[in-house]
């Protein structure tokens, strides 16, 4: 039996909505967060009125990837830790209210110096 892709994503708006749907759902109310090789394959649904601020590790492994959505009335603001890099090609730090990005590791050539790719609806 062929079934195809096109109609396994029959209904979806965008590409974040399929990879939440296949990803394990994790909820942080608090305002400050990790994200490492461990958060591989997660959603992160950040649910505070705050500003949140997500530290990006230099440690992660490459292929690591992580959704975020911003369900919480305040912003996410995303740092990087001492050797980490975030690359944005529209230069975004961040994640809107109501927003999802997707973070992706696309490379770590020494085990402390990942490089962090951000997509999606940032800021």
């Amino acid at each position: 039996m062929t079934i195809l892709l096109s109609t396994l994503l029959a209904g979806f708006s965008d590409r974040a909505e399929v990879l939440r749907g296949l990803t394990p759902r994790v909820e942080e109310a608090g305002t400050s967060r990790t994200l490492g090789t461990a958060d591989n394959g997660t959603n992160l649904i950040m649910t505070n009125t705050a500003l949140c601020t997500i530290t990006l590790a230099a440690t992660a492994l490459p292929l690591t990837q992580v959704v975020i959505d911003n369900l919480g009335t305040g912003g996410v603001m995303l740092v990087e830790a001492a050797g980490a890099t975030l690359q944005s090609i529209l230069g975004y730090t961040g994640v809107t209210p109501g927003g999802t990005v997707v973070l992706r590791v696309v490379e770590n050539a020494d085990d402390a110096s990942a490089v962090w790719k951000l997509t999606g609806e940032g800021e």
